[in-house]
């Protein structure tokens, strides 16, 4: 019988990670399982943990912690036996309390948000309010203020504040609702020079998160998602403008900054949006399908601007050329002096990738006889199918000096995993696969 090789895992094929489709497509050129290599712009590179950031317990009380960032101070949202404790970022590991909020539910719900104005920070929540000038006593109310209402989201645009969610008595204002103070000011009573407002987004449902990007402010909801324009003529305000027909999984399934925002819908997919607002499906759905919905939280590193998705059991690492999973399950990422810190739990770290299932491009019965790639010291792992029976593992080899492991193994289908106790120094680039076709009825084809 005539031997083939089989070279389609190539490094293209390998870089761009694990297969976005949710559908089971045989020899689709993309992976089923990558962990701990991350995609990059030219190959597959070994995935770079986060450093420790401190003393702050693990995942026990997830999704907290959170990291409530700004230019110039940043605080860390925690659990402290039982209660919500806002502290000042001072250095690594070191926390100084600026709020306590006694006896809260741990959900998603009650992880605050941040207003960045350079000089003055707002965190707020259901907790309460944080403010006050940056480097001086924040000043804390467990309730709305006079001029402030209470909300669920805020962020800063351009010396605005925008909170979503309304929780205090605010003009009748609700879960569906917007509002943003003056200009310079977290003064949002509306007045009659109209800089100050309000107003009703109920086309997104329950309004989740409200976060700058470009020159607006996208308000992401329950069932949909809207852009809130400024307008000067006739008179100041934000106009709107739909986005999406579709909202968030949860209120922290999405980060991201002024350039790029990163969520899981409420449809099981993921999505990216840049300042163009042009909503851009990455699928991924096999993947939020291992994932606890509800639970799932979306970290973002600024200093490589990479995703971390993790519902506290699983992560999963999304960088601009594709997705890989990795072994720290990541509740925070923290950028301290250009290196990011992390609060995380642990699994044990190793490099595996799977690749999608291989029939060779014929149904027939076929003989894998050798599998090679140029990972040192790698274990070869096949699985077998045939006539649609479950998926069987059939052999584990130990790949020899010349990254070869000879298998022996007839079957329809077969899917091959390269794994290593360790993924220091892993720069996959390629598979190759020697099979012969043991099933002759197609041979004449085949010679030719």
């Amino acid at each position: 019988m005539r031997e083939f090789e089989y070279t389609a895992i190539d490094n293209e094929v390998l870089k761009r990670g694990i297969r976005p489709y949710e559908q089971d497509i045989i020899n689709f050129p993309l992976l089923e399982e990558l962990y701990d290599v991350k995609c990059g712009s030219d190959r597959l590179i070994p995935y770079e943990p986060l450093e420790v950031f401190g003393t702050v317990g693990g995942l026990e009380n997830w999704p907290f912690p959170k990291y409530l960032h700004g230019t110039s101070e940043a605080f860390l949202a925690h659990i402290d036996e039982g209660d919500l404790v806002i502290s000042k970022i001072v250095d690594v590991g070191s926390l100084v309390s600026e709020a306590v909020k006694d006896s809260v539910l741990i959900n998603m719900e009650s992880l605050p948000d941040v207003a960045d104005f350079d000089a003055f920070m707002v965190v707020m929540g259901s907790f309460g309010i944080l403010y006050g000038e940056v480097g001086d006593y924040y000043n804390y109310s467990e309730t709305a203020l006079d001029d402030t209402p209470l909300g669920l989201t805020c962020c800063n645009f351009k010396g605005q504040l925008i909170i979503g969610n309304i929780i205090s008595n605010w003009y009748g204002c609700g879960s569906s609702h917007v509002v943003w103070s003056e200009i310079g000011s977290i003064n949002c009573t509306p007045s009659a020079d109209n800089i100050a407002g309000y107003m009703d987004v109920s086309e997104v449902g329950e309004v989740y998160k409200v976060m700058r990007i470009g020159d607006q402010i996208l308000v992401y909801g329950s069932t949909g998602i809207v852009s809130l324009l400024p307008l000067q003529e006739p008179e100041p305000t934000f106009g709107m403008q739909e986005i999406a027909s579709f909202g968030l999984a949860n209120r922290e399934a999405i980060a991201g900054d002024f350039s790029q925002h990163l969520f899981l819908g409420a449809n099981g997919i993921f999505y990216i949006v840049g300042v163009d607002k042009e909503v851009h499906r990455l699928e991924y759905k096999s993947i939020a399908e291992t994932l606890s919905i509800p639970d799932t939280k979306i970290e973002y590193d600024p200093i490589k601007q990479e995703f971390f998705i993790s519902d506290g059991e699983r992560c999963f690492l999304y960088t601009a050329f594709g997705m890989c999973e990795v072994y720290q399950l990541t509740a925070a990422v923290i950028p301290i002096d250009g290196v990011a810190y992390g609060i995380f739990d642990e699994l044990n770290p190793w490099f595996s990738l799977t690749t999608d299932r291989i029939d060779f491009f014929q149904r027939g019965m076929k003989t894998l006889m050798l599998v090679e790639s140029d990972v040192d010291g790698c274990i070869v792992d096949v699985e077998i199918r045939s006539g649609g029976s479950e998926w069987e593992l059939y052999k584990s080899v130990v790949a020899n000096e010349f990254n070869t492991a000879t298998i022996m193994v007839t079957a329809q289908e077969f899917k091959v995993t390269l794994r290593k106790y360790s993924f220091d120094g892993v720069y996959p680039s390629y598979i190759k696969i020697r099979y012969k076709a043991t099933d002759l009825r197609n041979i004449r084809g085949q010679y030719e």
